[in-house]
């Protein structure tokens, strides 16, 4: 499971669809490649608000490694 809090911030939106941007704490590249490197689909689920550790905790019962 691929866990990353960032800071949504508002864009002008020119595509259809649900999606914003998104700031992390570590160079985009960074998120990037732990994306690619570990074989995350391209595709996620976003939160609002900060459920890192409840996410943790499901991911650890279930027995899934965490990439943050």
């Amino acid at each position: 499971m691929f866990l990353k809090k960032g800071k949504a911030v508002s864009t002008e939106k020119s595509l259809k669809g649900t999606y914003t941007r998104v700031v992390f704490d570590e160079p985009v590249s960074t998120v990037f490649s732990k994306i690619i490197d570990n074989g995350f689909a391209h595709h996620f689920s976003m939160v609002y608000g900060d459920y890192i550790r409840p996410f943790m905790i499901f991911a650890k019962l279930k027995g899934w490694k965490v990439v943050d």
